[in-house]
């Protein structure tokens, strides 16, 4: 996964996550297929973008794991984490992984 850009905010901490305390995180998914965006939200909501379409908002304290499908390789992605006024803690983007689903029919 390659990142393209980040708000200014963002930085990356000592278990090499990414500190969001609001704002985007953009890149390029390489192939097509699913994708996990495993992050810790202490409050507020992040919604997802794969192609400049909204793949869904994500609300709520606690680990939340965004799964992504990708139709196309070379596809964009946009993270946007909007933090909650009342509690602006940052989110933290853990893990990215990537899975092929792999079909063997027999006949």
């Amino acid at each position: 996964v390659s990142i393209s850009y980040a708000s200014p905010s963002v930085t990356t901490n000592a278990a090499d996550g990414l500190l969001v305390p609001s704002g985007a995180v953009a890149g390029t998914l390489p192939a097509a297929g699913l994708y996990d965006f495993t992050f810790t939200l202490p409050s507020g909501s992040l919604e997802a973008f794969v192609g400049g379409v909204s793949a869904g908002v994500y609300s709520g304290a606690g680990e939340r794991t965004i799964k992504l499908a990708v139709p196309d390789s070379a596809t964009e992605f946009r993270l946007v984490y909007t933090p909650d006024t009342e509690n602006p803690e940052a989110a933290l983007l853990r893990r990215v992984a990537s899975s092929r689903k792999f079909l063997v029919i027999v006949r």
